[in-house]
């Protein structure tokens, strides 16, 4: 599996036409094929779900793309991982 690619693209204010409007907005984070495992410890069941050989899977292979303007909100139980 390769490595997780998180790019932070170079944004600067700028002010906004009329005419840009039609124009796609700018990237602003950008996470390519990311998996995050926690470190098992030995002697724990491997039958567990999300736990193998290299411990127990936060998040696999998540990509996305959040663009100027847009939010992105991280839902999840309590201790579920979401600040990870």
């Amino acid at each position: 599996m390769s490595s997780p690619k998180i790019q932070y693209p170079d944004l600067k204010p700028e002010l906004t036409t009329t005419a840009d409007m039609t124009e796609k907005p700018k990237t602003a984070l950008v996470v390519d094929h990311c998996t995050k495992y926690f470190p098992q410890a030995r002697g724990a069941g491997h039958s567990e779900v999300g736990v193998d050989e290299k411990g127990f899977c936060v998040f696999r292979d998540v990509s996305l793309e959040v663009r100027e303007g847009e939010f992105l909100t991280m839902i999840g139980h309590s201790g579920c991982g979401k600040s990870t």
